[in-house]
């Protein structure tokens, strides 16, 4: 309250915002587990805090959009490497305490190793199989055989083989592909 000498007094209130705590941060996405082919993820998440804290993730700033003491964050372009990444999020509020969240996202770029086992030589009109041998770092989702061209089979699972035979037009000596994808 201040008051002058005539008598005439104002009074100022304000309320101070009590800050204990460091932030709270948490990660929405990407979930953890994520396998990806792409070179750079969007990481979104969530902020609580009293001073409106600022986020990075890996090193990667993030814009913050803060409704009262709860903030969205959105960092774009965190870049990832072959492998295994931890995406780690850091919020530091105005006091320097600091709060992280992180997840784990796989960055796979390399595709699968194929091996086709099938006879060499066949007569026309004669039945034969042909099996896919598939390798990768990865699970694999599906593979499909083809056989100049025409879809032989696809499959989600292991054993990866299809019977085919020589297409009756096929002329003495031509070559028939076998594919594997």
């Amino acid at each position: 309250v201040a008051r002058d000498e005539a008598g005439n007094q104002t009074q100022e209130t304000r309320e101070v915002a009590v800050d204990l705590g460091p932030p709270q941060v948490t990660i929405g996405s990407p979930s953890s587990g994520l396998l990806t082919r792409q070179t750079a993820v969007t990481v979104t998440g969530t902020v609580v805090d009293q001073t409106q804290a600022t986020v990075t993730v890996n090193g990667v700033p993030a814009s913050v959009a803060w409704n009262g003491n709860i903030g969205a964050f959105t960092a774009t372009g965190v870049p990832l490497v072959e492998g295994d990444n931890r995406l780690l999020a850091l919020a530091t509020d105005t006091s320097g305490r600091t709060a992280t969240a992180e997840v784990m996202v796989t960055r796979d770029t390399t595709p699968p190793l194929v091996d086709l086992v099938a006879p060499d030589r066949l007569r026309r009109g004669e039945n034969a199989s042909v099996t896919a041998g598939v390798t990768d770092s990865s699970a694999i989702a599906s593979v499909v055989l083809r056989l100049d061209g025409q879809t032989l089979g696809t499959f989600a699972m292991p054993p990866y083989t299809a019977s085919f035979s020589v297409p009756p037009g096929a002329a003495i000596g031509s070559d028939l592909t076998l594919t594997g994808v």
